[in-house]
């Protein structure tokens, strides 16, 4: 059993998959499920629209892609032609 400090809050916490204690945790994957979805609703969304629609810096918005990889590739809706 690791211990660990949140880097976000420093909170103390068992560490076991993510650096991030389970609050942190959670408001994180909160965040990525709201810009998830404005991506789903606005396919072709800049950078700047996603962090001003999601109240969020630019930093953290391209952050949450650094971070999970597979839906930057696999999970982007399909755009058709018209």
């Amino acid at each position: 059993m690791e211990l660990r400090n949140c880097p976000v809050c420093g909170k103390l916490f068992v560490y076991t998959v993510r650096n991030l204690c389970p609050e942190c945790a959670k408001k994180d994957e909160e965040n990525f499920e709201k810009v998830r979805q404005y991506l789903y609703d606005v396919p072709q969304a800049t950078l700047e629209e996603i962090a001003e629609k999601n109240r969020r810096s630019r930093k953290e918005c391209s952050g949450i892609f650094k971070r999970r990889p597979a839906y930057a590739e696999k999970e982007q809706p399909e755009h058709s032609e018209l």
